[in-house]
């Protein structure tokens, strides 16, 4: 449905970082692994910051993994991303 006239719609992304890294072999969370220098997670944030279409980023993070995901918005400086759940 096209929006209405005047209204104000907002487009969110959400970032799904929860996963583990048990099928890769690896201890730690698959996202936080690096590729080509930067974490993986890190290339989802900078595609969303940088798309005029996304005005939010909400990332979604592993209990406990909260502060992590939080430095890596900061390392990408990523201004859209409004919240870690």
């Amino acid at each position: 449905m096209p929006p209405k006239k005047g209204s104000s719609k907002r487009v969110v992304a959400v970032i799904l970082g929860a996963g583990q890294g048990t099928r890769m072999g690896h201890s730690i969370n698959k996202v936080f692994l690096p590729l080509n220098g930067k974490p993986i997670i890190v290339y989802a944030m900078e595609t969303f910051e940088h798309c005029s279409l996304v005005d939010e980023i909400i990332l979604v993070a592993a209990a406990g993994e909260e502060e992590q995901m939080a430095k890596l918005v900061h390392y990408a400086q990523c201004k859209k991303a409004c919240q870690i759940i």
